[in-house]
């Protein structure tokens, strides 16, 4: 695959968006499979635009943390 992001970059990402628990992985040989959990990943988006549209009304604010577990 020819990609201009190195592969160590898309397994750092996926690690943490895994530890987030957006997204689940399995090991199966040499290869890990990542999976989006569905529940997980719908109350982020919820979140990221109910902080979008609080966002609009205050003008730049500090970043937000949220933790999803």
């Amino acid at each position: 695959m020819n990609s201009p992001v190195q592969a160590s970059t898309v397994s750092h990402h996926l690690r943490m968006l895994a530890e987030a628990g957006l997204i689940e992985s399995r090991r199966e040989g040499q290869g890990v499979y990542y999976r989006w959990v569905p529940s997980k990943l719908d109350a982020y988006l919820k979140y990221l635009r109910k902080l979008a549209q609080k966002g609009k009304h205050r003008g730049p604010t500090q970043p937000i943390v949220m933790a999803i577990r």
